[in-house]
């Protein structure tokens, strides 16, 4: 997961920008004071990753766009492809994360709230077959399957993608929400080894809330032995939250963006 972005403010607090959160293929945008007239731009989500294991190229986990100091429809942050909810244009107007995404939520203008950060998922790929949320018996997916696409055999791999809930936006001019972590072994990683009937849970986890001040972390997702933080909150004033993907920092106050990939993981959660 990457970093959130950093705000920006004038010498008087009149133009203040929210930060965008980090997304799991880039670090989110920061506030500027140029640009469009009023002069200030939020910056933008963090672009997300691409992944196929369900058979489709799919963006996941884009982070939130950064909410502007009042009414600036050119001023918005754009949400990061892989369902990051773009921040503001007009008085509450900011966009929740993407379901099933892990995006991160905008952040929105004064007197109003930030937007909710999308739930992430859980895909499990094994021969013949694609497995989603639930808690599930590998045992009882081999008594299902009688075509031959499932072999049962133990201990066998399968390819996982895991993405944590992003990160709520927050209000009050507030940065956007991080996306959720992002792990995966699909395609090229290393597989996870499982025994057979023996049952995992999988834990999806859902989007942060958002408040007029400071949104809520994601929550994780689980699958296994495989752990994806959830996104980072978004904050209208000061230092953006940690997580999966960073939260974008408030437009209150100049302040960075919150620290992606925190816990530490390897490969990095995005």
């Amino acid at each position: 997961g990457n970093n959130g972005g950093t705000t920006a403010s004038n010498v008087s607090g009149v133009g203040a920008t929210g930060g965008g959160g980090g997304g799991a293929g880039g670090v989110g945008g920061n506030g500027t004071t140029s640009g469009p007239t009023p002069s200030y731009r939020s910056g933008a989500g963090g672009v997300g990753s691409p992944n196929s294991i369900t058979g489709a190229a799919v963006f996941y986990a884009g982070g939130g766009g950064g909410g502007p100091y009042g009414n600036n429809p050119l001023g918005s942050g754009a949400g990061g492809n892989g369902g990051g909810g773009a921040g503001a244009s007009t008085i509450d107007t900011a966009v929740a994360g993407t379901a099933n995404t892990g995006g991160g939520a905008g952040g929105n203008t004064q007197c109003a709230l930030g937007k909710n950060g999308g739930s992430g998922i859980v895909v499990v790929s094994a021969p013949g077959t694609k497995v989603a949320s639930g808690v599930w018996s590998l045992q009882c997916q081999y008594n299902f399957k009688k075509q031959g696409t499932w072999t049962p055999s133990a201990p066998f791999s399968v390819d996982y993608l895991v993405v944590a809930g992003g990160g709520g936006g927050g209000g009050n001019h507030g940065g956007g929400g991080g996306a959720g972590g992002y792990r995966t072994s699909f395609p090229g990683g290393t597989k996870l080894t499982l025994s057979g009937g023996t049952s995992f849970p999988v834990t999806v986890g859902a989007g942060g809330a958002g408040s007029d001040t400071v949104g809520v972390q994601g929550n994780p997702s689980i699958f296994s032995t495989i752990t994806s933080t959830g996104g980072g909150r978004g904050v209208n004033d000061g230092t953006g939250g940690n997580g999966g993907s960073g939260g974008g920092a408030g437009a209150a106050a100049p302040a960075v963006g919150g620290t992606g990939n925190s816990p530490p993981t390897s490969p990095p959660q995005g």
